[in-house]
């Protein structure tokens, strides 16, 4: 009698504990898959932070679309010309800071290397207006491509010209180029600007 007790008491145990057993493995289940969920839902967000982290500085430096002029000689245009702060030409250039453009363009040729061209007219006389080196290399500055580039291919270049401060205050026109290492114009245009004060 006390052992069979003892048995039914052991198969109850046992029952008990497969129960329980069962409870905390449908407890780690719910908890695993809410634990799944929450790393799935913290990952896609922080993909989602990382892409605004890029394409919100983009939208930023991409400025509005702009009115140019073509250049001389038939010179190819460019699709597009984008200018920071300027909602409307002329484009102010304020002194002491980098005025930002953007042109898209398709190339008419393939090239190996492209170089930044300004031409400047002011106060009826036009002269070169020089980039420092780092500026006027080009290829260091396009965006989403790199050098060599190749004949029909859509490039996005990106001009940070320098505004010094001694620079005076004055209406000028301004003719952006990019030359090949043939001499070839791949992109030109003719923008309405003017110097500011800070």
């Amino acid at each position: 009698m006390h052992r069979l007790m003892k048995s039914k008491y052991a198969k109850m145990l046992d029952v008990h504990l497969s129960n329980n057993n069962k409870q905390q493995q449908k407890m780690l289940c719910q908890i695993s898959q809410k634990c799944a969920a929450a790393h799935h839902n913290s990952s896609t967000m922080f993909r989602y932070a990382a892409l605004i982290a890029l394409v919100l500085p983009a939208l930023a430096l991409a400025g509005d679309v702009v009115e140019t002029r073509a250049c001389s000689d038939d010179r190819p245009v460019p699709r597009e010309v984008r200018v920071q702060n300027c909602p409307s030409t002329p484009c102010e250039l304020v002194r002491g800071s980098d005025a930002n453009m953007e042109m898209d363009f398709t190339a008419p040729f393939n090239a190996a290397t492209l170089q930044t061209r300004i031409v400047a007219t002011a106060l009826g006389v036009t002269a070169p207006f020089e980039l420092p080196a780092d500026r006027a290399r080009a290829c260091d500055w396009l965006i989403g491509s790199q050098c060599p580039i190749s004949e029909r291919e859509d490039v996005t270049y990106n001009l940070q010209m320098p505004v010094l401060r001694i620079y005076p205050r004055v209406s000028l026109v301004l003719e952006v180029s990019l030359v090949d290492e043939e001499e070839r114009t791949h992109a030109c245009f003719v923008l309405d600007a003017r110097v500011v004060g800070a």
